[in-house]
């Protein structure tokens, strides 16, 4: 079933909305995720609210279809919409590739479901350290 059939009506708009945003992982043009879209499939396929079963991802070919169904087998689970979206924003962070776009579908959901506390934005933070070494040659 994908979110444009008419039975998926039933399952609400907002799974719709998760799966339209864990697909637009797959092909963001803005900031892709490393690994493209196979790392991308396996990582989310990964989390267990979307089954824990990355080898559904066997290829780029179909790592789409395999996230659409996954998205939308968790949704007809009642309760899941912020694990859905924690694991979008955790793959999204782990693959580099947190964006705007998805840190504010986050807040929405942050909003729109009680007791959801899903880390929104990127907190990573790089640290440098440079170290400069000095040699001194005496010549006698």
């Amino acid at each position: 079933m994908r979110c444009s059939d008419v039975a998926s009506v039933a399952l609400g708009a907002r799974v719709c909305l998760l799966a339209a945003w864990a697909q637009s992982l797959l092909a963001s043009e803005v900031r892709p995720c490393l690994g493209g879209e196979l790392a991308t499939c396996r990582c989310l396929l990964g989390c267990a609210v979307l089954g824990s079963a990355p080898e559904r991802c066997r290829s780029a070919f179909d790592a789409s279809s395999a996230v659409n169904e996954a998205m939308v087998a968790a949704a007809a689970a009642p309760g899941t919409e912020c694990d859905s979206m924690r694991c979008i924003v955790d793959c999204s962070r782990l693959l580099q590739c947190l964006d705007h776009v998805v840190t504010e579908k986050c807040y929405n959901v942050n909003r729109s479901v009680s007791m959801c506390d899903i880390q929104c934005e990127d907190t990573t933070t790089t640290t440098t350290l440079t170290t400069t070494a000095m040699t001194t040659t005496t010549t006698t």
